[in-house]
């Protein structure tokens, strides 16, 4: 095998045995831009205005850089708003710092339509796909799909039991079998279509035991073992280009 020090380039995934971590920590905190992931604001309308209640009672209205625009998921850092959201139930990430979010709109719950789409991974054999996410207030409900082609929202079809999933108020692992697309190259989404507040998303991970690779910029990384050496991720590897 080659050892590729990665350390110059930009590849800010986590390739570990049998799995392909995204744990969003690379990105700058409230990045609307996250390619090679995508990110669409289907609905294109305003987000919700909240406000943040510290320990002695004061009330003060939730900011961010960004916040007055509309959006769809981007990264969230609750250590970095003012006044900071750390101590929000359920803002709190499983690991790490940050995560995506996606907020309500003012529009109301059912007119949400926003969508994280994942880079090209060419999976292996008995592929799954798993997440961590919560809700603030146990109200959300998404819809898990993958793509065998484009990125437009048209171009993806809901999993078997990926319709309509209630998003539990604490982080939770959801798991969703790709067994039907072995050894094909796929996108992953989500797609948010009720959201009443909140909806938090980190450490999306896509499992398979043989034969699992991502493509980012034109090449293909794979695959099975990662380690660090010095600080620097070393990986199997091999180059499309």
């Amino acid at each position: 095998p080659n050892d590729a020090d990665l350390s110059n380039n930009e590849v800010s995934w986590s390739i570990r045995a049998r799995g392909i971590l995204e744990d969003f920590e690379s990105y700058a905190d409230f990045a609307t831009d996250l390619t090679p992931w995508i990110s669409k604001d289907v609905d294109g309308l305003p987000i919700i205005s909240l406000t943040m209640t510290s320990s002695d009672g004061q009330e003060d209205p939730l900011s961010f850089p960004g916040y007055d625009s509309p959006k769809g998921f981007f990264i969230y850092n609750p250590a970095s708003t003012t006044p900071t959201s750390t101590n929000v139930k359920y803002m709190t990430p499983p690991n790490g710092k940050k995560y995506v979010i996606s907020f309500a709109v003012t529009e109301g719950a059912n007119k949400v339509n926003d969508w994280l789409i994942s880079p090209v991974y060419q999976l292996g054999e008995n592929p799954s796909f798993r997440f961590f996410a919560a809700s603030y207030s146990g109200n959300v409900r998404c819809n898990i799909l993958v793509s065998t082609g484009g990125t437009e929202v048209s171009d993806f079809t809901v999993l078997p039991n990926g319709s309509g999933i209630t998003m539990k108020e604490d982080w939770n692992e959801y798991s969703f079998d790709l067994s039907n697309y072995a050894n094909q190259n796929v996108r992953l989404a989500v797609q948010v279509v009720y959201n009443d507040l909140l909806f938090m998303l980190d450490d999306v991970e896509v499992y398979a035991n043989s034969g699992l690779g991502i493509e980012e910029n034109n090449a293909q990384i794979a695959e099975n073992i990662a380690y660090v050496s010095g600080g620097k991720l070393m990986l199997n590897y091999k180059s499309a280009r």
